[in-house]
């Protein structure tokens, strides 16, 4: 819900940048690394979520081993 959040920041942010006269000649350059950083966010995320769940789910593994220990 927030990812897409700061993502549409981030290219709001960028699509103002360009409109100063400064980075004018260098529009696409900007939009690539706007792209760029908005991409590396959305794996930055993704792989923290991956770790998250990771490491939460390891505690639950250790239940049914100990569960399995009194069944088998």
């Amino acid at each position: 819900m927030f990812s897409t959040f700061f993502d549409a920041v981030i290219l709001l942010a960028c699509s103002k940048l360009v409109d100063v006269s400064i980075f004018g000649n260098f529009k696409i350059l900007v939009m690539i690394t706007a792209f760029s950083i908005v991409n590396l966010l959305m794996i930055y995320l993704l792989v923290f979520t991956l770790i998250k769940s990771a490491m939460k789910s390891q505690g639950d593994f250790k239940v049914v081993k100990e569960a399995v220990k009194y069944f088998g």
